[in-house]
């Protein structure tokens, strides 16, 4: 049995993703972009072991907000084999960690729409051995 399938109502073979963000905001519009697509689980930014606690949920993605989140968990993301969605909102720069390297989106449109498909697109990646990550095959 998949422990997943008792959190969540998506189905047993729904992607989990994580939010461990600084920015009420961005986990409501994390909410409704994911609405039917993945299952959204929520962490409060700055709790002590989070890595730790990344890598025993074991997320098909984790989305952080902060520079320090995303310098944080890029470790425990890969252990995962999980992505690791940077989105900053200072500097309105959206970057994914995966195969131990960041890609940049420097031109993605500010809209939840946008970050949905980077983040759909980099799970979707990873799933299927991708190696290459990018605007033409995530936007």
């Amino acid at each position: 049995m998949n422990w997943r399938s008792g959190l969540h109502t998506l189905g047993p073979g729904s992607p989990v993703v994580l939010a461990v963000t600084e920015t009420p905001l961005l986990n409501e519009t994390l909410k409704a972009a994911l609405d039917g697509l993945a299952v959204l689980r929520r962490l409060p930014a700055g709790l002590r072991d989070l890595d730790d606690l990344v890598r025993h949920i074991a997320p098909d993605a984790v989305v952080v907000d902060s520079d320090e989140g995303a310098t944080s968990l890029a470790p425990a993301a890969a252990a995962c084999a999980a992505p690791l969605v940077h989105i900053s909102l200072k500097t309105r720069e959206l970057r994914v960690f995966r195969e131990s390297e960041w890609h940049a989106f420097p031109s993605w449109e500010t809209s939840p729409n946008s970050i949905r498909n980077v983040l759909i697109g980099a799970i979707y990646a990873s799933a299927t051995g991708h190696r290459e990550i990018g605007e033409r095959s995530l936007l």
